[in-house]
């Protein structure tokens, strides 16, 4: 998916705080209970304006410290807009795709983000959901430049932050993990640097969905990360960020169902624990620093359907057990000369949905079973030691 959102290096942005309305800690003027944030208008049904409180104090009633809370509705038409810069200092002229000035620069009593150009509408979602409050913030593919601002954190009632393809630069500021409603994450092509901070915890309740593919993001994953519990699609690919699996990955993240670790440096190998996912369809880890066998546990990974570990450090033998994953129709595990072994006869039961088969490069050895000759991709190394199907044996 796509998703960015700038902040322009150099400049700061001054949040003007309104001073009416503003309400002390744990309640409103009224001395009502405490009320969460809303969207356009400030308002929960039935209910008085409410605003999100800025990091760092209470409000500014009774002179308690120095914090200030804005609307939802100001935050996004007052402020983000300022710090959400367009064009490059090269390109002035260059402008969001899609985005008029007019729809985002300007703070109107009479207008809602709802409205707002959103990569929701062109995905078929609404950018606001019950109340008019914002859910969906996505700018995909809009060539923004910057970094992202730590206000961002300040809506609450977010779910999806979407802002791919662009070009924003900097760190992941740890005010968005303050986010307690997040469920998609996606900073895909940009480039962010730095690592992933450890906060990314906090979402362990919430968060489904993390994309962080092709940015310049360096250092360890942290182990917070492999403790978001509701994680079903953790795409880490293109990266330089290093580390492992979890021995238990199995049990942290039972949910999972994409694991794309392809083009980074992860190294260790595939712990057991991952034949627990039973909902995973895709796991991917080529050109990697990844090493040993594929365990045999794998055939318990019910739903797999694509397999690609080719161009890595694979040892050993295919397990027979993949033979059982009916719903399987790709394994690459082409350019692993450690790779040893017969295939095993048990892989004819994946004749009917193997669409890919390539094993290229390793040191299998045997016949191709006839029953796999109709696999449209089928690749390997034609030899004396592996042959079959169009490539004759040698004769006894």
């Amino acid at each position: 998916m796509g998703e960015e959102w700038i902040h322009q290096g150099g400049g700061t942005v001054n949040i003007a705080a309104e001073d009416n309305g503003d309400r002390p800690p744990g309640g409103n003027s009224n001395g009502g209970s405490p009320q969460r944030e809303y969207g356009t208008g400030g308002r929960p049904p039935g209910g008085n304006s409410t605003r999100s409180r800025l990091p760092g104090g209470n409000s500014n009633n009774g002179g308690q410290g120095g914090g200030r809370m804005l609307r939802t509705r100001q935050i996004m038409q007052d402020v983000l807009p300022r710090v959400l810069q367009q064009g490059t200092s090269s390109q002035p002229g260059i402008t969001w795709i899609n985005i008029t000035s007019e729809r985002w620069l300007s703070y109107s009593n009479s207008s809602s983000e709802c409205d707002w150009f959103s990569t929701a509408t062109i995905r078929g979602h609404e950018a606001c959901g019950g109340n008019n409050i914002l859910t969906f913030l996505g700018v995909v593919q809009n060539k923004l430049q910057g970094s992202l601002p730590g206000e961002l954190g300040l809506l609450t009632s977010l779910e999806v932050l979407d802002i791919s393809r662009n070009s924003i630069g900097g760190k992941i500021p740890t005010e968005i993990f303050a986010l307690p409603n997040l469920r998609v994450f996606s900073l895909f092509r940009n480039q962010l640097q730095g690592t992933v901070p450890s906060e990314i915890g906090v979402l362990s309740n919430s968060l489904e969905d993390l994309s962080l593919i092709e940015t310049e993001l360096t250092g360890s994953v942290p182990q917070e990360l492999f403790m978001l519990s509701n994680l079903r699609k953790l795409r880490l690919s293109t990266t330089r960020l290093m580390g492992s699996l979890p021995s238990d990955i199995g049990f942290r993240l039972p949910r999972l169902n994409q694991l794309d670790l392809t083009r980074s440096p992860f190294g260790g190998t595939l712990p057991p624990s991952i034949g627990l996912l039973t909902a995973m369809t895709q796991l991917g880890f080529h050109n990697t620093e990844l090493s040993g066998s594929l365990p045999t546990e794998l055939g318990g990974c019910a739903s797999l359907e694509r397999l690609l570990g080719q161009e890595s450090n694979l040892s050993g033998a295919l397990p027979s057990e993949l033979g059982v994953l009916t719903g399987l129709q790709t394994i690459n595990v082409q350019g692993n000369p450690g790779l040893i072994g017969t295939i095993p006869i048990e892989f004819i039961s994946l004749n009917r949905t193997l669409f890919s088969f390539r094993i290229g490069g390793t040191s299998i050895t045997g016949t191709i079973p006839q029953d796999m000759c109709g696999i449209n991709h089928l690749s390997f190394d034609c030899s004396e030691s592996l042959c079959g199907c169009d490539c004759a044996c040698p004769e006894a």
